[in-house]
């Protein structure tokens, strides 16, 4: 057991389908035996190696250490605190411009397990580069049309989780359209990464077009996959894992933390808790989530969230970040589902197909709305409330990504102490 700030801390290692290593197996006890009784667990998101996990792990959790001091003597207080950083094998997937190549060999470690999987990645990787010098020679459409093709019956082996919930699927479409040339040179219009003035035969080259958005046809697989993935492990792996220390530990709270998929991940962890009374979850905190931001809702814009039935396993309040700079969220993310919303004309995209980090819970009650405090102001979080909270002003930096802006710009005094505010209602609640 290493610790942070003086507090234990455990690496818990879950595989694609949510089977623990043996530290996660052995938590409970652990956890029991370090006289913890306030466990934050955090969740990384996508694109994460074990060493960017761990850098997020130790700078928010650090802080979460120092938050927990500034907690008013005559409010609500945490006991013995803990943390649990989780590590999955999400995918990464590389800032444009990459060739086929670099996306091959940053996407084949994340399929580690799925060898068919990995032949596909490789493949792929080699057709996007032999269709886009094609496309350089000005090759005739006949020659490149078939390559495309290729490379597109591939893309669905990149998919290895079952299918997600109605509001968590607009990816779908895009990846098994029987017209790839006509939706990858669309999707490459709304994202912004078409051909360019110069390019190849330039701007009009409706092939070169579909090129550009062959590769990011390929980054919304690996969205997929990794949206799939997040929940498998929270609701196989964590979920359980919780309930178990709960029937054997009852005096121990968790406060769970999720950045991105990893949101999806916490999230889902609810999902593999069979039900209230056996739940140790006291607060749920998203941060910057990136899936539907529909997934707790009554309603949604089709039908109840996924997550409807499960929001009661929190004894507290339940907590969403949402930034306007963050670009993956609010603008890639809903952009990924741009086929699936083609019939709902009037809608929206964002809202429809949105994510938490762009605009928090949606149809989800009772809602309130806040803005993100500095440590020391009162939130009043309410238990068994859905909180979204404007982050803008410190999930600011939009440089840490020319894909992504702000979206990982989370390890701040404020979000830190937003989820102490969290915690400490939670534990307040019996």
């Amino acid at each position: 057991m290493a610790d942070i700030a003086g507090h234990p801390y455990w690496q818990v290692h879950a595989d694609a389908a949510g089977a623990l290593d043996a530290v996660g197996t052995g938590l409970p006890d652990a956890v029991a035996a370090a006289g913890v009784t306030d466990l934050f667990v955090m969740s990384h998101g996508w694109g994460s190696s074990e060493q960017t996990a761990e850098n997020l792990y130790q700078g928010l959790f650090g802080q979460v250490a120092s938050a927990v001091g500034q907690l008013p003597t005559d409010g609500p207080q945490l006991g013995t605190i803990g943390f649990v950083g989780v590590f999955w094998p999400s995918l990464w997937f590389p800032d444009t411009p990459a060739n086929g190549a670099h996306i091959a060999q940053a996407l084949a470690p994340g399929y580690s397990g799925h060898p068919q999987a990995q032949q596909a990645v490789a493949a792929i990787g080699e057709l996007l580069d032999r269709g886009t010098a094609l496309n350089a020679q000005a090759a005739p459409d006949a020659e490149q049309r078939p390559v495309l093709d290729q490379l597109h019956a591939l893309l669905p082996q990149l998919v290895t989780a079952s299918p997600h919930a109605r509001e968590d699927e607009g990816e779908w479409p895009l990846i098994t359209t029987d017209d790839p040339a006509k939706a990858y040179g669309d999707l490459a219009r709304l994202t912004g990464s078409t051909a360019a003035e110069g390019d190849a035969r330039g701007i009009g080259d409706w092939l070169g077009n579909a090129w550009h958005g062959a590769k990011d046809a390929v980054r919304v697989a690996s969205y997929y996959e990794m949206k799939s993935r997040a929940g498998a492990v929270g609701r196989s792996g964590m979920g359980p894992l919780f309930e178990r220390l709960h029937a054997a530990h009852g005096d121990v709270r968790v406060h769970l933390i999720g950045h991105s998929f990893g949101a999806r991940l916490a999230a889902f962890t609810l999902a593999g808790i069979s039900s209230r009374d056996a739940s140790p979850v006291h607060s749920l905190n998203l941060l910057q989530g990136a899936f539907s931001h529909w997934a707790f809702s009554q309603q949604g814009f089709t039908q109840p969230g996924v997550l409807r039935g499960v929001a009661d396993r929190v004894h507290g309040p339940l907590v969403a970040t949402y930034s306007v700079n963050d670009y993956a969220v609010g603008r890639w993310y809903p952009a990924a589902s741009f086929l699936a919303h083609s019939d709902a004309e009037g809608n929206p995209l964002q809202n429809q197909w949105g994510g938490f980090g762009a605009d928090g819970f949606q149809g989800s009650q009772p809602a309130r709305q806040l803005a993100i405090a500095d440590a020391g102001l009162d939130y009043d979080l309410q238990p068994g409330a859905f909180h979204s909270v404007d982050s803008a002003r410190v999930v600011a930096d939009v440089h840490q990504s020319s894909f992504a802006g702000a979206h990982s710009d989370i390890q701040h005094p404020q979000i830190a102490w937003l989820v102490v505010s969290a915690a400490a209602a939670g534990a307040a609640v019996a």
